[in-house]
């Protein structure tokens, strides 16, 4: 009788078991893997800090000096351990939220290569790449425009129009020849104005003038001597 009731207390005390854990899995939402994501049990870290390059904003940006403090923000939900810039470590003083590197530049096109590692060893070697140009601004500006902290410029020895920041020593190409092969060139410019959204430039030859987009794109011919027949001919303008 005893053997019986012992056997008996045991397959209650098993079937009250079972009962006890299936309850608690459908609270927990019914999920039997232990190794699924969950708010209890999140998903391990696999990915390198995500970063952005603040300074310089762009590929087109230009510099006469012989260094460049390059500046970003960067976040890692287990923590960011180092950034680099070219291989220089970038400092920070809030946990590499915002960081800065200052790098030395050779004159021509330097690359700048962003690499991230975060607290569990997660690295991008390449988290952001760009470039920078190291040369002096200007080759033979024809005309400038300043509005709104910054100098805008014609340069006629590069083809180009160029944003140069008042505050900081550096420079944004933001059209040139190269950038568009297709589309109209600056031959050679003299003058130029610009709306909100376009800039206009005279060709002194041949003799036209020139649509293109502040914010990028390529090149058109606003005006020429084509455009309307029966006018009379532009020769040899000089300033629009």
């Amino acid at each position: 009788m005893k053997v019986i009731k012992i056997k008996h207390l045991l397959r209650n005390f098993f079937f009250s078991g079972l009962a006890l854990l299936f309850s608690g899995v459908l609270s927990c939402g019914g999920n039997l893997t232990p190794g699924n994501p969950s708010p209890g049990n999140p998903a391990p870290d696999t990915a390198a800090p995500t970063v952005e390059m603040i300074f310089p904003p762009s590929a087109h940006f230009s510099t006469k000096g012989s260094s460049l403090l390059v500046r970003g923000s960067a976040q890692d939900v287990s923590g960011v351990r180092k950034i680099s810039v070219n291989g220089i470590p970038a400092v920070s003083e809030d946990n590499f939220a915002n960081w800065q590197a200052e790098i030395p530049l050779i004159p021509g096109k330097n690359p700048l290569v962003v690499e991230t590692e975060d607290a569990l060893g997660n690295h991008n070697p390449q988290a952001v790449t760009s470039s920078i140009l190291s040369s002096p601004f200007l080759t033979g500006p024809t005309d400038v425009i300043s509005d709104n902290g910054s100098l805008y410029v014609l340069d006629a020895g590069q083809g180009a129009i160029l944003r140069i920041s008042e505050e900081e020593e550096s420079a944004e190409i933001l059209f040139d020849n190269d950038k568009y092969p297709d589309d109209a060139e600056l031959s050679i410019p003299i003058s130029f104005v610009m709306d909100r959204y376009d800039f206009y430039v005279v060709n002194f030859f041949p003799p036209q003038v020139l649509q293109i987009p502040k914010e990028g794109g390529p090149a058109k011919v606003f005006f020429d001597d084509n455009s309307y027949p029966d006018d009379d001919e532009v020769f040899l303008p000089l300033q629009i």
